[in-house]
């Protein structure tokens, strides 16, 4: 059995990747296990799948064979830094309230991927190994199986017959649309970038996959009585004096909605109010700094000080 053999048998294509082969080969088995499935040629057909998945995934490694565009041996002893796609920029605009508890946000943006016809070779695959590169032969001794995998002699291991891909012109990706649901963590500030590692450009480079990142940078609406400092949100809370000394309950404005404020008696100038769980991620804390305002007459205060004393 050769490796086209056994992507028939599991109807994969000839890019399948390693993941897709798994993912297959566990439904088929799942499928025509002999203990649930009753037909006559279950027992047949999960040996089949059973031997196909095991050439696919066990090749002996002393003849495995280069397929594909030349490797840059420069890259592997200093040459040259490993490739990386380029990366995508992308802007995304929130609230106040966002920045602090954190949100979800629709992303969409293009970027290239490995053509769908070639599979990023730029070629049209070989029609012998289907752009394998190499066959592989199955044999059983015992109780043990061996795949024996050699250069494909029509392609010499290339995986393709040099025809150019007539999809992508040889460049090997297409542009395609993306859509995708990015969770913004809280506690971001206005400018800040936030890196998407992996989920940008994909680029097919000496025969293995590249990822890119995606940039987002983050332009938040800035509040008029709001800000953060590290995982706390920071606002003023103004009183008089006749409130600072007597106490009062205020109404005042936090990210979650209005709430009640409960000032003690005695309140100072720049005295501190917490409000737990208000902050970053509902986390941190919500700091109130008292600002006492004093009446612009001051006579009759005074005055009623001086005869206290």
């Amino acid at each position: 059995m050769n490796r086209a053999e056994a992507l028939k048998i599991l109807g994969l294509q000839a890019s399948a990747t390693e993941k897709e082969i798994k993912k297959k080969f566990k439904k088929l088995a799942f499928e025509k296990h002999p203990d649930r499935n009753n037909n006559p040629s279950a027992d047949e057909e999960f040996k089949k799948i059973s031997s196909a998945f095991d050439c696919l995934m066990n090749p002996q490694p002393q003849r495995q064979q280069f397929h594909g565009p030349p490797i840059n041996l420069r890259d592997f002893f200093g040459g040259h830094t490993i490739f990386r796609p380029k990366p995508i920029n992308v802007s995304v605009s929130i609230t106040f309230k966002e920045s602090v508890l954190g949100c979800k946000k629709k992303l969409s943006f293009n970027r290239d991927g490995p053509c769908e016809e070639c599979g990023g070779r730029g070629h049209e695959p070989c029609e012998i190994c289907m752009g394998a590169g190499f066959d592989e032969v199955m044999t059983k001794h015992g109780n043990m199986i061996f795949c024996q995998r050699t250069i494909c002699d029509t392609c010499n291991g290339l995986g393709h017959n040099g025809t150019v891909c007539s999809e992508c012109s040889g460049n090997r990706s297409q542009k395609e649309h993306i859509n995708v649901d990015v969770t913004i963590p809280g506690g971001v500030h206005n400018g800040q970038i936030i890196k998407l590692r992996g989920g940008g450009n994909v680029v097919v480079v000496s025969n293995s996959i590249a990822h890119g990142d995606v940039f987002l940078k983050t332009t938040v609406a800035s509040d008029q009585d709001m800000r953060i400092v590290g995982r706390d949100v920071i606002s003023n809370i103004e009183l008089s004096l006749y409130d600072a000394l007597q106490g009062v309950k205020k109404k005042v404005r936090t990210v979650k909605g209005n709430t009640t404020l409960m000032i003690e008696k005695g309140s100072r100038h720049k005295d501190q109010i917490k409000l737990s769980g208000y902050g970053v991620e509902g986390k941190g804390d919500h700091i109130f700094t008292v600002e006492v305002s004093y009446p612009k007459n001051t006579d009759k205060l005074i005055e009623f000080l001086e005869n206290k004393e």
